[in-house]
């Protein structure tokens, strides 16, 4: 991956996906607590296919998951460094992979990251150290909430900033070995190429945080096979 920032739009932030007003979020989320995080549903009718949830047996120790898996609360208490969720259900090659994150709580802090990573990520490795997980080597790829996407330690400015209430959609393209991602629907543009498709290798789904009380919320998970139908289909929504 070229290490080159792209240009100066890596440096703007995204309006969040509605118009609704965003609620307060403390008080649901101190003390571990399980009751349900509020906010708007918009965005989330779009489907209602969910291939898969986070992983609640792989998860780390400072994350708390609700709405059956879909939404997870980062260092409900207090945060001591990065915390890695992964998606439950490895992503199968030759296909078209897409989901969308909400994010569902402000964001602060050393990064937020979305994006996608090996079964050899070791989830705890960074759980007391600030740092950004996903892309810092060869078997993780990350969008951060700053705008930028990093793959085996290199940075590099891409899309928009992301921020409360806007919807982080990935598209994985595990027959080209690309990887793109979506804010608010609207493409960021091609942010990974030459990903290695060999069939021993098992690619999954993942977030991390090092932000106090972040929540993000799965909204959909789905796949296609590359077929010309889903590709005709591709050519008429763009």
């Amino acid at each position: 991956m070229n290490c080159t920032p792209a240009d100066s739009d890596g440096h703007h932030r995204a309006p969040p996906y509605c118009n609704c007003r965003s609620p307060e979020y403390r008080a649901d989320l101190r003390y571990y607590s399980n009751k349900p995080v509020k906010g708007c549903a918009c965005g989330e009718d779009a489907t209602d296919k969910m291939e898969w949830t986070w992983d609640a047996d792989q998860k780390h120790p400072s994350c708390e998951f609700m709405d059956a898996n879909c939404s997870v609360v980062f260092h409900p208490i207090y945060s001591q460094g990065s915390s890695v969720v992964r998606g439950s259900k490895r992503l199968e090659m030759g296909m078209h992979h897409y989901w969308e994150v909400k994010i569902v709580s402000c964001l602060s802090g050393t990064d937020v990251m979305i994006g996608i990573g090996t079964d050899k990520v070791d989830l705890l490795e960074h759980q007391y150290r600030f740092t950004s997980p996903l892309g810092l080597n060869d078997q993780s790829y990350g969008y951060s909430y700053r705008g930028v996407i990093q793959h085996a330690g290199c940075l590099k400015y891409y899309g928009k900033k992301y921020t409360r209430g806007c919807i982080v959609g990935v598209h994985l393209n595990l027959q080209a070995g690309t990887m793109e991602f979506y804010l608010n629907r609207r493409t960021q543009g091609l942010a990974f190429t030459g990903l290695a498709l060999d069939p021993s290798i098992s690619y999954y789904p993942m977030a991390c945080s090092t932000s106090a009380k972040s929540v993000v919320k799965l909204i959909n998970a789905t796949a296609y096979p590359d077929n010309l139908q889903f590709n005709c289909m591709r050519k008429v929504a763009r």
